[in-house]
């Protein structure tokens, strides 16, 4: 959980990887399957939230904004309007299932974000607070843009601080 004055980031992160197969057939129920992966990872993450939200972890509710946010490995390419009303429909099934209200996707709508996404992204957010960011991303026309994509256009200048070679004494270490 990364958290400021302006709202609260809770961060899931997921290995999975879309496969290949349904990387290039979106009809395909290999797609399907993939979707019920990361539509899984979101209720689980909104599982989390709430028991937190009840009282059962050290971090205390402060009436600030959460924003849920999904990492991954690599992008999914869910910016398709038609994978990601698949994509929701599953998450409302998976959420029933579970028990939890369907109001946490208005009152908390998630954000899906590959790793490397999320390395620029965080630096913006240092920069203008997560509220600045994440309420823009979420509630906006560009709620359905890859993060990277959606920070590039809505915070131009912020992104010029960016480093894009983080942690780089450690990628030498490991590679020599």
């Amino acid at each position: 959980m990364v958290s400021d004055a302006t709202g609260h980031l809770f961060i899931e992160a997921k290995t999975k990887r879309l496969t290949l197969g349904a990387k290039f057939r979106s009809d395909d129920p290999l797609l399907q399957k993939d979707l019920g992966v990361i539509a899984t990872a979101i209720v689980q993450h909104y599982g989390n939230i709430q028991r937190a939200l009840n009282g059962k972890s050290k971090w205390r509710n402060d009436g600030l904004p959460i924003y849920p946010l999904v990492l991954t490995l690599e992008d999914w390419f869910i910016f398709s309007p038609r994978i990601a009303e698949m994509l929701v429909k599953e998450v409302r099934r998976l959420l029933a299932k579970h028990g939890i209200s369907e109001q946490v996707l208005s009152d908390m709508p998630f954000s899906i974000a590959a790793v490397h996404e999320f390395e620029a992204g965080i630096q913006v957010i240092a920069q203008v607070g997560i509220g600045a960011v994440m309420d823009k991303k979420t509630r906006g026309d560009k709620r359905s843009w890859s993060l990277l994509p959606f920070i590039g256009d809505s915070f131009p200048n912020e992104m010029k601080n960016v480093n894009w070679r983080l942690f780089v004494e450690d990628w030498d270490k490991l590679l020599h």
